[in-house]
């Protein structure tokens, strides 16, 4: 047993970690604050798998880390609240919003309360259920926002797969809910019991996070291929994609490209990519310089002429 735990728990933070350096390379590339968050994200995940694994090989694999292992109460509650927070800003940068410095201060006053509720909920149930069902809540809240309204900042073609995405796993943080507060009223019937084989791990937010994983892995993929396929190498490039390799763009100015090839304003480039209107206007200057035109249109027709390139 231990050993299907430690090759499952290898698996879990390799499949983590490829996800963290994929989001790492493109915020690397583009300075996009969504591809930083959900970076941050896996990270979160690395360190609380982890922490499971080390209250599983501790209290051999009697229950979860946060009810059991005492000395990390304030480090699963940390966790915790870092996933949700990064929840929380994933969600409001794939809606487009600004998110200044007021809610890490408002957060941080939030996980200290949460980190007491937690320490008395070791002795009172019914505390630790409503602290639990509050992050589920508003985790659960911020997917389904996420689902229901991508913004700007999502190109068309991909709002499908990331509504999809998040409606699934708003769902599943729902049922895990549901998960946890059946694992107090009947431990004996709780569906954590379906992953028995492996640990006694809560069964949604496992399937949640291994879900993420994998359709991670797929996105960063296919937009690693993209920002560095070579003429010839199986991927064929877009327009843009040529225009922006033969004029040298940044990649800012290849988001600001496609921004102004969606036929977006200044004022909504500047609110998508979540930079002031001044920062927006530089790098339009700069692309105008690199093409050579002085208008919109005529950099439009430049991109245009690389269709049959």
């Amino acid at each position: 047993m231990e050993v299907a735990i430690f090759f499952y728990n290898i698996l879990l933070i390799l499949l983590f970690a490829m996800n963290a350096q994929g989001f790492g390379f493109l915020w690397r590339k583009g300075r996009r604050k969504l591809d930083f968050w959900l970076m941050i994200m896996f990270l979160v995940f690395i360190v609380d798998d982890m922490l499971y694994y080390l209250a599983e090989f501790v209290d051999k694999l009697s229950a979860s880390y946060s009810t059991v292992f005492a000395p990390s109460t304030f480090l699963a509650v940390g966790v915790n609240m870092a996933i949700i927070f990064s929840y929380y800003m994933i969600s409001h940068h794939l809606r487009g919003l600004e998110v200044g410095y007021t809610p890490c201060i408002w957060w941080f006053v939030f996980s200290m309360c949460m980190a007491a509720a937690a320490a008395a909920g070791q002795e009172n149930p019914v505390l630790a259920v409503a602290q639990n069902t509050l992050l589920i809540a508003i985790g659960t809240g911020q997917m389904f926002l996420a689902g229901a309204r991508p913004g700007p900042a999502v190109p068309e073609g991909e709002r499908r797969g990331w509504r999809r995405l998040c409606w699934g796993c708003g769902v599943m943080m729902a049922l895990s809910g549901v998960e946890y507060a059946l694992w107090y009223v009947f431990p004996q019937v709780s569906l954590s019991s379906l992953l028995n084989i492996i640990s006694q791990r809560r069964f949604f937010l496992e399937v949640m996070s291994i879900v993420m994983a994998f359709a991670g892995i797929a996105y960063t993929g296919r937009r690693q291929e993209l920002l560095t396929a070579a003429p010839g190498a199986g991927v064929k490039p877009t327009p843009a994609e040529r225009f922006a390799a033969a004029y040298d763009l940044t990649g800012r100015e290849r988001e600001i490209l496609e921004q102004v090839i969606a036929g977006r304003t200044n004022q909504e480039i500047s609110e998508a990519l979540c930079i002031s209107l001044g920062t927006v206007k530089v790098h339009l200057h700069n692309i105008f310089q690199k093409a050579d035109v002085t208008k919109r249109s005529q950099l439009l027709e430049e991109v245009r002429g690389f269709e049959e390139k």
